[in-house]
């Protein structure tokens, strides 16, 4: 994908929700509560994080759990409604940096840290300092977060931002 964006083409990631607890959301009868759910940092963040590593101008993230727009369906697709995509990203300070699986990113506002092979990610805000909530491990349990290039930093929400992620780029 990078490679491609370099040479100007335009790319569109598929993303979908991870580690979710398809029985619970399947009991969800309200669309609101279905987008809340899905925006939980530990469902949002690998898909979100995998496609920042490559995010320039010309790529295009649709995270969504289906497209049918019919209301009956109850499908998660507009992005605007998930705070961790409108929030304010900034500038990238730099390409991805590769260490094994693990990929890291840093723009102005955010710090992106990537596991391929575990699935897990942080989206850490860096001007924040609430705790991390814990992230599910590959077997879909609650661990402590992982590892990451730099664990002092946070990641938390930035209330009141109606800017996209990429309108800095």
């Amino acid at each position: 994908m990078s490679a491609a964006l370099k040479k100007g083409r335009i790319i569109m990631l598929n993303g979908a929700p991870r580690n979710v607890n398809q029985a619970e959301y399947d009991q969800m009868r309200k669309l609101d509560d279905r987008y809340d759910y899905l925006g939980k940092p530990e469902i949002i963040s690998f898909s979100l994080g995998f496609f920042l590593l490559v995010a320039e101008p010309h790529a295009y993230l649709s995270y969504h759990s289906g497209v049918d727009a019919h209301p009956r369906m109850l499908a998660v697709f507009d992005n605007t409604r998930f705070e961790a995509i409108t929030r304010k990203l900034g500038k990238p300070l730099g390409d991805y940096v590769k260490n094994g699986n693990e990929y890291t990113r840093e723009f102005e506002y955010l710090k992106v840290w990537v596991n391929l092979k575990t699935t897990q990610a942080l989206l850490t805000v860096k001007d924040d300092q609430d705790t991390l909530p814990s992230v599910p491990s590959a077997s879909g349990q609650s661990s402590s977060r992982p590892s990451s290039p730099d664990s002092s930093t946070s990641q938390s929400s930035r209330k009141g931002t109606s800017r996209g992620i990429l309108d800095e780029l």
